[in-house]
Parts: structure tokens; C-alpha cells; sequence
């Protein structure tokens, strides 16, 4: 990823380039929530997370830290999503989304671990914050917009 960044940098199109990507995942995530026909509590929460990311993402000053909330974001969403099958199909799971997070935190630290025997890489206990804040955030919203999916089908 360093060189990447560094080869959009060198041509002024990073900040172009995540920005662009980031509303092509905003873009994408609505027209799929909403072809799934939401309630309106599913629609409110999908606007509220989809609001916590845009701020996120835009307080975030260095642009190769954004990276995180999606890197970390998909493999705590990858890790959760596994951890419900498992509990769905009778599996023994204690509190999913504490172990998904728990996980992806030991992962982002760990790679934080290896990156400080690399030359090349620093260790940066601010990513390492990254990281788990970045796993909170999507563990959180999938697990909000169930609660919301299941809320409205309810009533």
C-alpha cells in the first residue's frame, strides 16, 4: 500500500482517488439497502452509519489512514458475519460481536507488531487505534442495522 500511495501522491491523485472510492462504497451501500425494500427505523440507521463514516473518514487528516476503516472495517465485518453463521447453525459463540472485535484488534495490533521489525515500516500505536476503531465501527453498524431490520419487521 506505501507504494501505491506514494505513486498516487507523486501524480496529486490520492486524496482524489480514496475520495472517489469512498462515494462509490456510499453509492453502492445505499442502492443495496435500498433494493432490499428497508423499514424506515432501517433506512434512519443506514443514514446514521453511513453519517459516522463520512465524518470519520473526513477527520481523518493523513489520507493512508482512512485505509484502516476499510482494511479493518471488512475483516471485522468478515469475522462477525462468520461468528453469527457459526451461532446460527447451533454453534457455541459467547457474545459475537466481543469476540469479532477482540480478534480484529489482536490482528491490527499484531500487524502493527510486524511492521516494527520491518526497516521499511514504523510501529504506530495510533493505528493500532485505527485498527480497533475501525472494527467498533463496522461491528457496530451491522449490528444495528439488524437490530433496525428486525425492529421493523416486528411491527
Amino acid at each position: 500500500m506505501p507504494l501505491v500511495a506514494r505513486l498516487l501522491r507523486d501524480r496529486a491523485l490520492l486524496d482524489t482517488t480514496f475520495f472517489t472510492a469512498f462515494v462509490i462504497v456510499v453509492v453502492a451501500a445505499a442502492v443495496v439497502g435500498l433494493s432490499r425494500r428497508p423499514g424506515w427505523q432501517e433506512v434512519a440507521t443506514g443514514v446514521i452509519v453511513m453519517a459516522a463514516y463520512t465524518m470519520s473518514f473526513l477527520r481523518f487528516g493523513i489520507t493512508e489512514e482512512r485505509t484502516h476503516l476499510a482494511e479493518y472495517g471488512v475483516v471485522a465485518l468478515l469475522v462477525y458475519l462468520a461468528l453469527l453463521e457459526r451461532r446460527a447453525r447451533g454453534g457455541r459463540v459467547p457474545a459475537p460481536a466481543v469476540v469479532a472485535f477482540g480478534v480484529v484488534a489482536a490482528l491490527g495490533w499484531t500487524d502493527e507488531g510486524i511492521q516494527a521489525a520491518l526497516p521499511n515500516r514504523v510501529y504506530d500505536l495510533r493505528d493500532v487505534g485505527f485498527n480497533a476503531l475501525a472494527a467498533f465501527m463496522a461491528i457496530t453498524s451491522v449490528g444495528a442495522l439488524r437490530w433496525a431490520r428486525r425492529r421493523g419487521r416486528t411491527r
